[in-house]
């Protein structure tokens, strides 16, 4: 997941701080970064846009390219890639041309009564892209309630939220979370929220003697035994994991949770399919994306077609 990451990039410093927050992930020694910036022309007419956007192109191409250079002298390997059209279609579809198998960008949104109202290329990249989205927050409330822009320090998570529910879908987060555990030496709670009950947690907090040889996708269907089963699983890759039964609203809890544990990046799948379903997430998801103030990684459902 983490061998090539596409980084979309708009001209504004808030969208150029993923560069510098996800930092740790670029920096992987087999990691190859995407740089792209999208010209977008779709609403000139014809005549004009075509004596803009060559000026436009050349625009984008040299700011890729400063860019490029920058990460370049600090160790990481990028290559700049222009596109030309509206700005999500094009981020997505050069991450399926160039098989990227992440994209990592900031939101434009701020808090307030809506909290995260995510920009609409970012919602609209999230809801189409078949790889998970890893989605930066840009600004934070502050203990007087007040909004500030998120500071561009290289991010370090040390705990991951995992939400896993009854269905075998939300497994799927568990191989990327265990995937920049690794990279962060991250720990991992998985919670199960059940609304009709209030569970005591549970905790792996070692290796397994015989680890399980399945992937996430193969684990037990029993939906009782799902969570104890993702736990294992996780912690036979060499992870500390605490697994967590919790009772109330699913989407609530998820929002809640890492304040009271101390989790700093929240992992999950969505059940929604791109194509046919495009921009539908599904309600957990969806709540959690606009109401979280953490890091977000969305990871959607195996492609029917792979």
């Amino acid at each position: 997941m983490l061998h090539r990451i596409l980084v979309p990039l708009d001209g504004s410093e808030i969208a150029a701080k993923a560069l510098v927050q996800a930092g740790r992930l670029l920096k992987g020694p087999e990691t190859d970064v995407i740089l792209v910036r999208v010209v977008e022309t779709g609403g000139l007419d014809p005549v004009h846009s075509a004596a803009v956007t060559p000026r436009l192109r050349l625009e984008a191409s040299d700011y890729l390219a400063r860019l490029k250079n920058d990460l370049v002298r600090s160790g990481i390997k990028a290559r700049p890639v222009v596109g030309e059209g509206l700005a999500w279609e094009q981020i997505v579809d050069v991450a399926r041309r160039e098989e990227a198998t992440l994209i990592v960008m900031t939101s434009h949104g701020r808090t307030g009564l809506a909290r995260w109202v995510l920009g609409s290329v970012a919602e609209k990249v999230i809801r189409s892209s078949r790889i998970p989205v890893l989605v930066l927050r840009s600004f934070e409330t502050g203990a007087t309630g007040m909004e500030s822009a998120v500071p561009g320090v290289e991010l370090a998570f040390h705990k991951l939220l995992v939400p896993v529910d009854g269905g075998d879908l939300s497994l799927a987060a568990l191989d990327p979370a265990a995937r920049v555990a690794h990279v962060f030496g991250a720990s991992v709670v998985l919670v199960q929220v059940e609304s009709r009950f209030d569970y005591p947690p549970g905790t792996f907090m070692s290796r397994l003697v015989d680890p399980p040889k399945v992937s996430p996708g193969l684990l037990p269907a029993d939906p009782a035994r799902r969570l104890d089963h993702a736990g294992e699983w996780l912690a036979a890759r060499g992870l500390t994991v605490t697994t967590l039964r919790v009772g109330g609203d699913a989407a609530s809890r998820i929002v809640d949770l890492p304040r009271e544990l101390g989790a700093d990046l929240i992992v999950m799948a969505t059940h929604a399919r791109a194509g046919l379903t495009r921009f539908i997430l599904g309600s957990v998801a969806e709540k959690v994306l606009r109401h979280s103030e953490l890091p977000l990684l969305i990871i959607p459902p195996p492609d029917p077609r792979a």
